[in-house]
């Protein structure tokens, strides 16, 4: 039997060595292998809660109060990848618009570009689309949302170059979905 222990497991140097010493004594040390699994399991959740909440505080500031320092945000996302974290999600519509633009603000994406230039091989990245701000459409009616394949394309697109890559894992779309379908693809979105 091989075990494997991860730096970030959890799992304390005192743990760790009792669990080995054990392991080799055999089948009747299972009740308490499992217990330490347990203790390290409890932690584990622990510290994927603490990280949870510590990003979700990040992404609100970034995203409502704006002016947090991007260097701070970089800091900030190499500890949560360091921790085990590796799905970074992300959306057109997060960060402060810029003075005079309408539409989906993209300075999110902008802020990410040059952590993901440095450690884009250590995370998987999603972004969502579909959130426009107001817009007049051609039957006058104003829309907060366009989930139309067309903008579909066109939003991706434009996360691809904002966040300086050439893929990403996952596109959603947040609002309002016409009754068109949408195709499924999987690979890179195709620019």
């Amino acid at each position: 039997m091989s075990f494997i222990v991860m730096r970030s497991s959890g799992m304390g140097i005192a743990e760790l060595t009792r669990y080995v010493e054990i392991v080799n004594q055999g089948e009747s040390t299972t009740p308490e292998r499992l217990q330490i699994t347990r203790n390290q399991r409890q932690r584990i959740i622990e510290q994927i809660h603490d990280l949870e909440r510590a990003l979700t505080a990040t992404e609100y500031k970034i995203a409502v109060y704006g002016g947090a320092a991007d260097d701070d945000a970089h800091a900030t996302l190499g500890k949560v990848v360091e921790a085990g974290i590796t799905l970074l999600d992300t959306a057109d519509v997060y960060g402060e618009p810029r003075d005079g633009t309408t539409g989906p603000a993209g300075t999110n994406e902008e802020m990410l570009a040059p952590f993901l230039a440095k450690r884009r091989d250590d995370v998987q990245l999603a972004t969502k689309f579909g959130i426009i701000g107001l817009r007049t459409l051609s039957d006058g009616l104003t829309e907060r949302t366009d989930g139309r394949p067309e903008y579909a394309h066109e939003a991706c697109d434009a996360s691809l170059r904002r966040l300086g890559v050439d893929s990403i894992i996952s596109t959603i779309c947040i609002g309002r979905i016409p009754m068109f379908p949408l195709r499924t693809r999987s690979g890179p979105w195709p620019s």
